[in-house]
């Protein structure tokens, strides 16, 4: 059974085998350089190897292979000063991703719908609420986030009532849309009718 240990850029290969079968050992690292140890630990560089063990007895040989990868896993995320705002907005994303080859932003409402800036600056046009996803890639890893109505897009508040007359009394009816605190002054102007 071959195990792999990850420290860094220092790959550990612990085997586990029968030490009276065992006549010949081989491993070869996939970047050139080879070993006959049991347990060997080779230090890589970053990149994708390949990754040979071969062993060999009076009744045979057997060979095992793996792919390892070794470097830094960008995590994907992003800032942005105010998830909120009201019709028409633009939001100005910051993307601060170390070891960042390749950026992708999606952003469903938004125009545009994706961007690859790594400062990208989406505006909204329409009210609702909108996700937010970022992927970033290096050569060896991909990290994606998904954000869920991360973007919240309001309107202006439009202010509208209605009312009815009952002898002296006067019931009124907020008919206004997108308002969320009331404030203001009743006016009553008195007429005597003859």
């Amino acid at each position: 059974m071959l195990n792999l240990q990850i420290v860094k850029r220092k790959v550990k290969l612990i085997l586990q085998i029968n030490p009276d079968m065992q006549n010949h050992i081989f491993w070869n690292f996939g970047d050139n350089t080879t070993s006959t140890q049991a347990n060997p630990s080779h230090k890589y560089l970053e990149g994708r190897y390949e990754v040979l063990y071969i062993v060999s007895n009076a009744c045979g040989n057997d060979t095992a292979r793996t792919t390892i990868t070794i470097g830094t896993k960008p995590i994907a995320g992003f800032q942005v000063n105010e998830a909120r705002g009201c019709v028409p907005i633009r939001f100005n994303f910051k993307i601060h991703l170390p070891r960042l080859l390749f950026l992708q932003m999606v952003f469903p409402g938004g125009s545009p719908s994706t961007s690859t800036d790594q400062n990208p600056v989406i505006t909204y046009n329409a009210v609702g609420k909108c996700n937010v996803s970022p992927v970033a890639y290096n050569n060896f890893y991909t990290d994606s986030v998904a954000k869920t109505d991360f973007i919240e897009v309001k309107t202006t508040p439009t202010s509208l009532f209605s009312n009815s007359i009952s002898g002296f009394k006067s019931t009124f009816v907020n008919q206004g849309v997108g308002g969320t605190n009331f404030f203001g002054t009743l006016v009553i102007r008195k007429e005597v009718l003859n």
